[in-house]
């Protein structure tokens, strides 16, 4: 049986911890490139958005009046859903501080209501019901939309200050389709 002397071990420790660095080192650069990717892709996303919600692409909201049956025009809203896939992965990441995972919270909960508000305003355009109501509800979805297109700002502007992301404007591509009336 060989004898280990503290010479052995010491040489073992250090050659082992040696060779283990850049295996350590190579993971920690496998998770900083992919969160960089995703800190990319949530910009692209927000970016993205914020396009949308800045854009002249609004839809016209007829409804039927169903004291008269007469046909009323109301005002113009941006009807379009909006897609922040990265935002739940982004908040897991652990990436960002405490408030800015707050404002991601929040912006994934209103871009939630806000897809519902939109499909609940596609769905009942031509059809009828309490006029007051509608206004009520495109109201508060231009409201809504204000607040996201103000946080979209405000995470990009983090990404850029604090994590150097910067995500490239591409006009006219980034917009939604053409404006259409509905009644």
């Amino acid at each position: 049986m060989a004898e280990h002397s503290p010479w052995n071990v010491i040489w073992c420790d250090t050659g082992c911890s040696e060779w283990g660095w850049p295996f350590y080192w190579q993971n920690q650069q496998r998770d900083r490139d992919r969160q960089n990717k995703l800190l990319s892709v949530l910009g692209a996303e927000l970016h993205t958005s914020l396009n949308i919600l800045r854009s002249e692409s609004q839809t016209k909201i007829g409804v039927q009046d169903p004291a008269s049956g007469e046909g009323v025009m109301l005002d113009e809203s941006i009807l379009v859903t909006l897609q922040l896939r990265s935002v739940e992965e982004a908040i897991r990441s652990g990436v960002f501080d405490i408030d800015d995972t707050l404002l991601l919270v929040n912006l994934a909960n209103h871009v939630d209501t806000h897809n519902k508000e939109v499909d609940f305003l596609l769905s009942i355009r031509g059809g009828s019901g309490n006029i007051t109501s509608i206004i009520s509800a495109q109201k508060e979805l231009e409201e809504r939309q204000a607040r996201i297109a103000d946080w979209c700002e405000k995470l990009l502007d983090h990404l850029h200050n604090a994590e150097g992301i910067t995500v490239p404007s591409v006009t006219g591509q980034d917009t939604p389709g053409k404006a259409h009336n509905s009644f």
